[in-house]
């Protein structure tokens, strides 16, 4: 018994591997998806999904929309940040009545960095 096993064995091994893109079809149904590796030739109609905006007008809204720059020119990244709390524990709208540039004297070198690294679209200054 364990002599026809080995032998079994053995020429199992010596069979030759065969590389296809596809996987032969089954009598079974399987519980995983099975296929390859390359692309079809046609779309599926199964979505996929990206973190890079496309440029194809979806049927309806997404759950998290890319945002456009605030300013013509500037980066979509370029955005007020939402977190963002003053020392006076003011928001980035709060200031959109005013010249940040007057904080200058008024907040530390630190807290003045922050909010016109927080709030560029409010203040009108271009990140980076």
């Amino acid at each position: 018994m364990i002599f026809s096993l080995l032998l079994i064995f053995v020429f199992t091994l010596r069979q030759p591997i065969i590389s296809t893109w596809t996987l032969p079809p089954t009598m079974q149904p399987t519980t995983a998806p099975t296929g390859s590796t390359k692309p079809s030739a046609s779309p599926s109609g199964n979505p996929t999904f990206s973190v890079a905006p496309s440029p194809m007008h979806s049927e309806s809204p997404s759950s998290q929309p890319t945002k456009q720059a605030c300013v013509a020119g500037w980066e979509n990244s370029c955005q007020d940040d939402e977190t963002y709390i003053s020392p006076q524990g003011s928001i980035c709208s709060s200031f959109s009545n005013f010249d940040c540039t007057l904080f200058i004297g008024i907040y530390s070198s630190d807290e003045f960095l922050d909010l016109v690294n927080s709030c560029p679209c409010t203040c009108n200054i271009e990140c980076g």
